[in-house]
């Protein structure tokens, strides 16, 4: 279920699992294609240093967001590409 794949690989994410996370989100990514899971693909990126990933995890995440109509999910990545 891509919703317990995105959960787990959250929880990876926070407890610094970071390859345990891209593991389980790439997984999630293929069962359903979520902003939230592109979001959180992006931050793993970030953390295992994949700069070639993190913009394009962190841009779909940002367009799929605009079509969900879900400005603050849209901005946020908006921002984190500008910082990053």
């Amino acid at each position: 279920m891509p919703n317990d794949l995105l959960k787990k690989g959250r929880q990876a994410l926070k407890a610094g699992e970071w390859e345990k996370a891209r593991q389980l989100l790439e997984e999630a990514k293929i069962e359903e294609s979520s902003p939230e899971v592109y979001e959180a693909l992006g931050w793993t990126c970030w953390w295992l240093n994949d700069a070639g990933h993190i913009f394009e995890y962190r841009l779909k995440a940002y367009n799929l967001f605009l079509e969900k109509d879900d400005r603050p999910g849209a901005c946020r990545n908006a921002c984190w590409i500008g910082v990053d």
